[in-house]
């Protein structure tokens, strides 16, 4: 699954806006929802904060070449 698909359906299931998920990573409302859209990648250093909020761990939120590069 594309992470896009992985960051929206994880946040819907614990309930998070955009707008709050945004504010607590410290971006934009805009940039994010450019994220979960695929316009704009994730930057790699944010996938730990972003796995927190949504309440999962890292290897259910990224496939294992992006957990090395952490």
């Amino acid at each position: 699954m594309p992470v896009e698909d992985l960051l929206r359906n994880y946040r819907a299931r614990t309930r998070i806006s955009q707008s709050l998920m945004a504010e607590q990573l410290g971006v934009s409302q805009s940039t994010y929802h450019k994220w979960e859209s695929g316009k704009a990648p994730v930057p790699l250093e944010l996938f730990p904060a972003i796995a927190t909020l949504c309440q999962v761990s890292l290897r259910e939120l990224l496939p294992d070449e992006f957990l090395k590069q952490l």
